[in-house]
């Protein structure tokens, strides 16, 4: 997340899961050695923040360069390391944002997100450097999915914006791939 306002810029990196699943946010925050993590009474809900920018830097921008998102959420990572630059670059000299880096900021937080609209080649990009495996493919689930019943028939699902359709036929081809194999 890129916060704006006025001529001051902050980051955050916001993970919120329902409140059973806080231990899994403790363990995070226990791994990574940063962050915060705030309940939600209303929401039912547990938040794991990390909004220091030298951890933003030091921790969290290592991480999604050695593990790269494989969704959309890649290219608004690399929206948010470049806005992130921006400020590091001002931040080492001493120096404030300028108006241009301001508006730079801005427009890389205008196009992140639910805001983001996809070009072909940016999809290109992202079809091509989709990789999935067993452990990727857990994670994704444990994030994604949906177990349940309806009409007393279970069913499993993965929802998606449509703009990550690519992913789904990504995992598709995935679960196939040992039946075709056999066959």
């Amino acid at each position: 997340m890129v916060l704006v306002k006025n001529s001051t810029v902050s980051f955050m990196l916001k993970i919120e899961l329902h409140k059973d699943d806080a231990e899994v946010l403790y363990k995070i925050k226990e791994m990574l050695g940063v962050g915060n993590i705030h309940f939600h009474k209303s929401r039912n809900s547990v938040l794991f923040y990390v909004a220091k920018f030298e951890d933003i830097v030091r921790v969290i921008l290592p991480i999604f360069e050695q593990f790269p998102l494989q969704t959309t959420k890649y290219l608004d990572f690399k929206n948010f390391k470049e806005a992130v630059n921006i400020k590091l670059n001002n931040y080492k000299k001493g120096d404030k944002l300028t108006t241009e880096d301001l508006k730079k900021i801005n427009n890389l937080k205008a196009s992140m997100n639910s805001l983001r609209s996809i070009s072909d080649k940016e999809l290109d990009i992202l079809r091509k450097k989709i990789n999935i495996d067993s452990w990727w493919l857990m994670g994704f689930v444990e994030g994604e999915g949906t177990f349940g019943y309806k009409h007393l028939v279970p069913y499993f699902q993965i929802g998606q914006h449509g703009k990550n359709y690519f992913v789904l036929k990504a995992i598709e081809l995935f679960l196939l791939g040992p039946l075709f194999f056999f066959n």
